[in-house]
């Protein structure tokens, strides 16, 4: 029997809530594919980087942030050390560098700190550049450095003449420039379309400013170079095929002043503060959005089918192909109530009922139906190209690869619950049957019928295969079945399924494989996976004392869970980042989230509902308080009594676990008739909670009201056991502390 309890009437007061912390909420995105919500309309941005399918920018404070392909961790720029800042940086194919302000150069991603030449005495590195899988370094006095790929000679900085240094270094696809302090150009490397050799200098001119581009097209790693000269005009030189050599001409009185070379196209800055581009423009890679008025840009950059600026006010600007260059995400994301991950695009389910979108705009999947009036999306499901939303009049609307009208339920019943696979996509009816629509190649549509009387109650759609829990807690599976992974094991006795996730995909190795797996967590906290383990994506971590899971997701070969602090967990293969979860800031968690490709996670203030003290046993092990759903405000949080021994306990929530009105805690109850057993929490609050099978379920309504984020209370049961070896025929469950996080 699932109960619902009143709070405690303070949790109604904010004034009485002295530990009250203010909620602030975002949409992160984790492992292969990095993006943040916080970042969208920030305004303390002063530099920016590009490399193949990444950005790096940095803040005023000296810091970078990355966004875009992380694959190999290249989005993951290491904070600097406290008292220095970043100086310099440069974002390549999977790697980055930067100059600190102790002029060290820091690596990470494929070309890591390792790789980093060492310095001569006296010397520091004042200027990087990362090419396509090589680097460049420029020292202080006036050498430039390289290491990494060489296979075109692009490592091999030519000598310098007597009496002169290199003042700036660039590196393209498989070819280095440099700029030398008497104003000349020095290409080196690729050089099958003359992209190292700058055209002679005019009389009394010299270069200023050099970039680098290119990238692998018809099988060949073109390349193509731009200089600026000191008369304001731009030179390029190299592979034109799209474009990327002819240079706009300049309006009357205007200059260059910036230039930046990309995969298939450029950017200049021009002297009034306009950005003009040229070259291939893959969704408006080359076009600039218009300045509000009074803005200039002062710094650009250009990836392989993306461009980056910043304008004067600090705020970074992106365009052209959206799968890389994730930034800016859509408005009143960092509100979302709900996140859903593909293969390359993300959904969002916003509080207005609206859905958003952010990622590739590839088979349509940017084109979210547009809601009739008076209507609000309700559910979301990302599959890998398709994507699925539910309104409230219960229509069911798929686009995308896989889109299409989706039959209408039986007259008298409505979808309820959507999942989405790889190309199939699952909706639970009303009246506890499922449908299931798209690819049916592994038989994945094709839903087992239930026995008599029982009802479907949750489904989960993997990548070739589909899963269900079942109303008499049996979780079955259907579709493609190589690795087991419809194959569910029967819970332990007495225990229950509480949740599913399906995942797997396509990973490639030496061959194509196809992979699939499962997962569930069960009704004390844990969690089983079964089905393909070649990546160790069903080896559960095990959970530190006190901890419980309290969500799941499953990815194409990872997994991933919530454990009851607030830590999200993952397992599995990481061999493009997908389990290389980075750190939140203290006091933060993750609220929800979802797995494919790439993670994305709804960040806020943590949650949590943890064990701490241990209770006394009866005639049955001692009752265990099991979270199911951390407290959020404006949500009810679920927890569960387990073995109970005649179903009913009182259940009594305070305020502390280190006084009560009777003194200190802990507080023996050997004086009551209760030996071995002790008061753990304060008595504030006390309901009865009943139940069957050994187990009662209870919900603990959260006000929606911001003071209460931060706020902590404590929870342990008097449990009835007229079967215990006592006078009072009762013993307490375990004690857990319980924080109140964002929604």
């Amino acid at each position: 029997m699932i109960r619902s309890l009143r709070t405690l009437d303070c949790l109604a007061l904010v004034g009485c809530l002295t530990a009250a912390l203010r909620s602030q909420t975002s949409v992160q995105g984790f492992g292969s594919f990095r993006f943040d919500s916080r970042i969208t309309n920030a305004t303390d941005f002063d530099a920016v980087t590009a490399g193949a399918a990444h950005t790096l920018a940095r803040r005023r404070d000296g810091s970078i942030v990355g966004f875009g392909l992380n694959a190999r961790g290249q989005c993951d720029a290491p904070p600097p050390p406290p008292g220095q800042i970043y100086l310099a940086f440069s974002a390549g194919d999977t790697f980055a560098l930067a100059v600190r302000s102790d002029l060290q150069v820091i690596a990470w991603g494929t070309l890591g700190q390792a790789s980093v030449p060492p310095l001569p005495t006296g010397t520091g590195y004042i200027g990087v550049a990362a090419g396509f899988g090589h680097a460049l370094a420029l020292r202080t006095d006036g050498e430039i450095v390289g290491w990494g790929s060489n296979s075109f000679g692009q490592t091999n900085v030519p000598p310098l003449p007597p009496g002169l240094g290199y003042v700036a270094v660039a590196a393209g696809n498989a070819h280095s420039l440099a700029l030398r302090s008497d104003g000349e150009v020095i290409g080196w490397g690729r050089n099958e379309s003359g992209q190292c050799n700058p055209p002679p200098l005019l009389p009394g001119t010299t270069y200023v400013a050099i970039a680098a581009g290119g990238a692998d097209v018809f099988g060949l790693r073109n390349g193509h170079s731009l200089a600026l000269r000191s008369d304001g005009l731009i030179i390029a030189f190299g592979n034109g095929f799209f474009g990327q050599t002819t240079v706009p001409p300049l309006p009357a009185g205007l200059t260059y002043t910036r230039i930046a070379a990309g995969g298939k196209h450029c950017l200049a800055v021009r002297s009034n503060g306009s950005v003009v581009g040229w070259g291939e423009n893959v969704n408006g890679a080359t076009s600039a959005p218009p300045l509000p008025p009074g803005l200039t840009y002062v710094d650009i950059a250009v990836g392989n089918a993306f461009s980056v600026a910043i304008r004067s006010d600090g705020r970074l600007i992106g365009f052209g192909d959206p799968q890389w260059m994730p930034h800016p995400l859509p408005t009143g994301l960092a509100e979302a109530r709900r996140v859903s991950t593909g293969s390359l695009h993300g959904l969002a389910l916003l509080p207005d009922g609206s859905v958003a979108t952010w990622g590739s705009f590839l088979y349509g999947l940017s084109q979210v139906p547009p809601l009739p009036s008076g209507q609000s999306y309700v559910d979301i499901a990302a599959g890998a190209f398709h994507s699925a939303a539910l309104r409230t009049d219960g229509e069911l609307l798929l686009w995308g690869y896989t889109g299409g009208p989706v039959p209408p339920p039986p007259s008298g019943t409505r979808w309820l619950q959507i999942s989405a696979g790889e190309e199939h996509t699952l909706a639970l009816r009303s009246d506890g049957a499922v449908g299931a629509f798209g690819s049916n190649t592994y038989g994945q549509t094709q839903v087992p019928i239930l026995p008599p009387g029982s009802r479907y109650v949750e489904i989960s759609g993997g990548s070739l295969h589909s899963l269900a829990r079942r109303s008499d807690g049996a979780i079955v599976g259907w579709g493609y079945n190589a690795g087991g992974q419809c194959n569910a094991p029967p819970p332990p006795i007495g225990l229950r399924f509480v949740e599913i996730a399906a995942g797997g995909g396509g990973v490639s190795l030496p061959a194509p494989l196809l992979l699939g797996h499962s997962l569930a967590r069960l009704s004390d906290g844990t969690v089983l996976a079964w089905g393909d383990n070649q990546f160790g994506q069903c080896n559960v971590p095990s959970l530190p004392t006190g901890m419980s899971y309290v969500g799941l997701a499953a990815g194409v070969s990872h997994s991933l869970a919530l454990r009851s602090d607030g830590e999200l967990i993952a397992w599995g293969d990481n061999s493009l980042n997908q389990i290389a979860m980075p750190s939140l800031a203290p006091g933060l968690g993750a609220i929800e989230f979802s797995t494919r490709n790439f993670t994305a996670v709804r960040v806020g203030s943590r949650a949590s509902y943890v064990t701490f003290g241990a209770g006394c046993a009866g005639s049955r092990r001692t009752t265990q308080l099991v979270p199911l759903q951390l407290p959020r405000i404006g949500s009810s949080m679920r927890a569960l009594l387990r073995e109970l021994p005649i179903d009913a306990a009182f259940l009594i929530t305070g305020w502390s676990n280190t006084t009560s009105a009777t003194g200190p805690l802990p507080r023996s109850l050997a004086g009551l008739g209760l030996p071995g057993c002790s008061q753990l929490v304060s008595l504030d609050s006390v309901a009865l909670v009943t139940g069957a099978g050994g187990e009662a379920e209870f919900t603990f309504p959260m006000p929606s009201n911001q003071g209460l984020v931060g706020v902590t209370f404590h929870q342990q049961a008097l449990v009835l056991d007229p079967a215990a070896q006592n006078g009072v025929g009762a013993v307490v469950s375990d004690a857990a502390t319980a924080a109140i996080g964002s929604r």
